[in-house]
């Protein structure tokens, strides 16, 4: 963990630091096409990996709010951060929300006097999670990037099955760029359009 949280951002910090690099990488390996054409694809892809971004984030105000008001009602102590956090940590899929309920279940245990609270609060959460993972997710942050709610649905379970949580984690980044990749060669268009939203 602590060797990873060394190593992104320096690997950031290169790609970023050596993106004119790239570039001219790019424009001797892609000689035949137009200059044009090449930044108009990177500056696609640099639209949809910012739309992801930010299709993340809003999942993340969205569910932390939810979370927020059903751990308020049900009686837990400190909801705001408890709900907010939990909404944090289910970036990591699978991982993130089995750490998410065993903090908010010893928050619910220490701090209320029944027991149906804390297994409330562990059920309707996990009911939270289900949904945003299968429906408010695949919606919120396929629209950002282009991508139609059930691609969205069919990338994370493809790539789950084929790399577990590194693919889940790279699912909608990748399927984005191969949408915007499809768009531009005119044999894969026909692949471009069914990616993207009807």
């Amino acid at each position: 963990l602590l060797i990873n949280l060394f190593l992104v951002p320096l690997y950031v910090f290169f790609l970023l630091y050596y993106r004119h690099f790239f570039l001219e990488f790019f424009y001797k390996v892609f000689y035949r096409v137009e200059r044009t054409d090449i930044d108009e694809t990177l500056e696609n892809l640099n639209l949809v990996i910012k739309g992801y971004v930010f299709g993340q984030f809003l999942d993340i105000i969205i569910i932390g709010f939810v979370n927020t008001l059903t751990l308020y009602f049900i009686g837990i102590s400190y909801p705001i951060v408890l709900g907010f956090g939990i909404a944090v940590l289910c970036i990591i899929p699978y991982l993130g929300m089995v750490i998410a309920s065993i903090v908010a279940l010893l928050v619910a245990l220490l701090t209320t006097t029944t027991s149906w609270q804390p297994l409330t609060a562990l059920a309707a959460l996990w009911i939270i999670h289900i949904i945003d993972s299968n429906v408010v997710a695949p919606y919120v942050i396929g629209s950002r990037i282009n991508l139609n709610p059930l691609v969205a649905i069919l990338v994370l379970i493809l790539f789950g099955e084929m790399w577990g949580i590194a693919g889940l984690f790279l699912a909608f980044p990748l399927a984005a760029i191969l949408k915007v990749v499809f768009d531009k060669i005119p044999g894969l268009k026909p692949y471009g359009f069914l990616l993207g939203e009807p």
